[in-house]
């Protein structure tokens, strides 16, 4: 059997043979019919015109098995412009080089072997005109022994795709592509792409609504070119909390330790003995520094992530472009296990941030060394307004009476220490809820001092009495708060809500209906004299 021997991908690579199938004979055994050709050659491409008689490139074969019909190209297969349909079949050949898009006719004779013959309908096909269909065929002639055959054919280009140049279509605009020829460069097709309704230009997305690990969250952006908007969810995020180190200590309820950091943060972070938290100074573009201006990292991200992993992060903001930059991040990020610490003068900035959910405030007072109650009522009045409950304030300033009373007003109390042992210890024994220090392995060492088998207790907890002693008096009352100090509570804490008309009472339940009797109205949609 005669094999075919190259073939033409439709890909309109250059020179490639398509394949020769046989021709195809479908005939009954007594007649040797033949009523079928398949024909195989190059097909024209941008380019020079090629040889028709070159046997590599048009080709006629037939299966030698035995019963198969065999055919033959005969004379000289001819490009042409025009030629006469009937005897002797004259044609103008044509000349010069085949342009792509362009038709062109390859004239030629085929003719049978002895044995076989033609049929009168012989159907004449190209070889793969399931990949190549830009084609006609018309057969001339047919006789018994002869077929002559005018083949029309468009010419390929020859695409070159590294020169593909695209201008995408808009949502506004129409586009284009431009293609250029290899043979000749100067054939340039450009298809005009439609305007497409989708092809928006996004700006950044905004967030209208910051997700909370309670509710989802919405952004938005909008097209530069059209306007229009798009809006997405932001699913609701899951808080991640960090893990922090607990030292082997008998002390209960012992005091959180917090670092200054330095240059050492990033491998502080992954140490097995580390401090709980970490103090970090960012600017507005979120560069993070020490205390004492030293750059620590220009990758925010990067560098919060890998402290979170061992110790919580408070984050000193001492203007507004660094609140803002701060804030947004936390929104994007989900980063809520943070502290967020500033002095009284930017209280403002400390509860923007702290409004967010889990972020907690913090405001620094280690800067008085003297504290009236006064001074201590304004501070706890400002760090409660910050959405805080945390103060930091100077070993000068943190008496066992100072941080008693702080205590007692609901508030968290951190005293920034020198870094040794009498001044830490000192502040742990007067009952600080933590130290802030630059030196955390030495105030580790001082913490796991009390280390035995007996409870050590350094913060004596309150007695408080909800409600004075409801179980002896009316709730609520005078008399029951002089009840409840009677018998030892520290402190009385009283429910306080407001009246439909601005008015403060106190009051515990959501209704009226247990005490009033007046059904289940709610109390704070009550006026004072209603109540009364």
């Amino acid at each position: 059997m005669k094999k075919i021997k190259k073939v033409l991908s439709v890909a309109l690579s250059i020179f490639m043979l398509i394949s020769v199938l046989p021709i195809n004979a479908f005939a009954a055994a007594e007649n040797e019919l033949i009523d079928h050709l398949d024909l195989g050659f190059k097909p024209p491409i941008c380019s020079k015109q090629y040889d028709p008689t070159d046997k590599e490139l048009v080709e006629l074969y037939c299966e030698d098995d035995e019963g198969m019909p065999k055919a033959e190209i005969v004379g000289e297969p001819k490009w042409v412009t025009s030629y006469e349909t009937a005897e002797p079949f004259t044609a103008v050949p044509f000349e010069g080089n085949f342009i792509g898009g362009e038709k062109y006719t390859l004239f030629m004779q085929v003719k049978t072997e002895d044995g076989y013959k033609f049929g009168d309908e012989v159907k004449v096909e190209f070889c793969d005109h399931e990949y190549y269909d830009s084609y006609f065929c018309t057969p001339i002639l047919t006789e018994p022994n002869r077929v002559v055959i005018a083949f029309e054919f468009e010419a390929f280009h020859d695409w070159d795709e590294e020169r593909t140049e695209t201008t995408p279509a808009t949502c506004l605009k129409e586009g284009s592509e431009t293609k250029y020829c290899r043979a000749d460069s100067t054939h340039v097709v450009t298809k005009v792409l439609e305007k497409d309704p989708n092809a928006h230009s996004w700006g950044e997305w905004e967030i209208v609504t910051p997700a909370t690990p309670q509710h989802e969250g919405e952004k938005m952006h909008k097209c530069t070119l059209c306007g229009t908007t798009e809006t997405e969810t932001i699913p609701a995020y899951v808080m991640p909390y960090t893990k922090v180190y607990e030292p082997e200590t008998s002390w209960v309820m012992s005091a959180t330790i917090g670092w200054n950091a330095d240059q050492s943060a990033a491998e502080t972070a992954s140490a097995d003995i580390r401090p709980a938290v970490c103090f970090l100074w960012p600017d507005k573009n979120l560069n993070v520094y020490d205390k004492n201006g030293e750059l620590l990292s220009d990758d925010f991200d990067s560098f919060v992530k890998n402290m979170t992993k061992g110790m919580i992060p408070a984050f000193y903001i001492n203007d507004n472009e660094t609140a803002t930059a701060l804030k947004t991040y936390i929104q994007q990020t989900g980063l809520g296990d943070c502290f967020v610490v500033s002095g009284e003068e930017n209280k403002a900035l400390v509860k923007d941030i702290a409004d967010l959910l889990h972020v907690r405030g913090m405001l620094d007072y280690s800067d008085k060394t003297e504290l009236s109650r006064s001074d201590i009522t304004d501070m706890i009045k400002s760090v409660n307004g910050s959405h805080g409950k945390t103060v930091i304030i100077s070993e000068q300033s943190a008496t066992k009476e100072n941080i008693r009373l702080m205590q007692s007003l609901a508030a968290t109390v951190w005293v920034r220490t020198s870094d040794n042992t009498q001044s830490i210890m000192r502040a742990y024994t007067r009952g600080a809820n933590g130290v802030v220090t630059d030196d955390y392995e030495k105030a580790m060492q001082c913490m796991e001092f009390f280390n035995d088998e007996a409870v050590t207790l350094l913060r004596i907890p309150f007695v408080i009495g909800h409600r004075g002693d409801p179980s002896v008096c009316v709730e609520n009352t005078l008399d029951s708060a002089k009840t409840a100090f009677a018998e030892g509570a520290d402190s009385v804490e009283n429910d306080i809500q407001l009246s439909e008309d601005g008015e403060v009472f106190i009051w515990h339940d959501d209704t009226v209906s247990r005490l009033l009797n007046m059904g289940d109205e709610y109390a704070e949609n009550l006026t004072l004299d209603e109540l009364r």
